[in-house]
């Protein structure tokens, strides 16, 4: 939406049901932006309420005022940002510059998908002669190492061969991170408070997802979009608002 509508201010009319919607000008997305953090507040402030009520919440509050828990979650929110946005940016450019089919760029991709599967399996039982945090450290040097590699191969003229052992390596730091991250965030809760940790974890896993392709997704369109739709729109003498 920000790469369609803009950031802040709107790009172009956003309509509901025929009805403009552009209060002082603005692009309807800092405007649902404010309206989810009000709704997340709400919720939070609403679940604090029940507790001292003495009613059961649906989430217990107390796991926010963990500060080993929330330093994790946040970890592993930056994670599923990179994450997302790493596949989101390898396949468009596969396609785009380099002409790959849907068929190749999955084979490119291949190698970081099953170096992450087997290396998450196979690494869980480190923790018991490693501390958790180290191994995830060294799961930060190895991506860091496989994006150079990777850096190093890019050209218009790279095949699925030179990116198998960057893509692969990559795979490997991220199996390792995933796998020890998820356990020592969850270890820094109380054991009745499990449940409801592995619930946030995987909720700010999936926003996590939702924002690394939501902004990188905006960046690579927004001139692209912006670009092509001004001009349609323009050519229709619709008003168009500038950026």
């Amino acid at each position: 939406m920000a790469g369609q509508y803009g950031w802040w201010t709107a790009r172009r009319p956003f309509s509901i049901a025929d009805v403009q919607f552009n209060p002082a000008g603005l692009s309807p997305t800092p405007l649902l932006v404010a309206l989810g953090v009000t709704l997340v507040v709400v919720f939070i402030h609403w679940q604090y309420r029940r507790e001292r009520r003495g009613e059961m919440p649906l989430l217990r509050p107390r796991i926010f005022s963990n500060g080993k828990f929330l330093s994790g979650i946040s970890t592993y929110t930056v994670r599923s940002v990179f994450l997302a946005g790493f596949l989101f940016v390898v396949p468009i450019f596969l396609q785009s510059a380099l002409k790959f089919s849907a068929f190749e760029s999955g084979l490119a991709i291949l190698p970081f998908s099953l170096a992450t599967f087997v290396v998450s399996l196979g690494s869980s039982g480190l923790s018991d002669r490693f501390a958790p945090k180290h191994l995830i450290q060294l799961g930060l040097v190895i991506i860091g190492l496989g994006f150079l590699m990777l850096y190093s191969v890019t050209s218009l003229t790279m095949t699925i061969t030179t990116m198998i052992v960057p893509m692969g390596v990559i795979g490997i730091g991220m199996g390792l991170m995933i796998a020890q991250l998820v356990n020592l965030t969850l270890s820094t809760v109380e054991s009745d408070d499990i449940p409801e940790a592995s619930g946030v974890t995987n909720a700010f896993d999936s926003l996590g997802n939702a924002l690394g392709t939501a902004v990188i997704g905006s960046a690579l369109f927004s001139f692209y979009y912006g670009g092509v739709v001004d001009g349609v729109l323009r050519a229709g003498q619709v008003p168009v608002t500038p950026s």
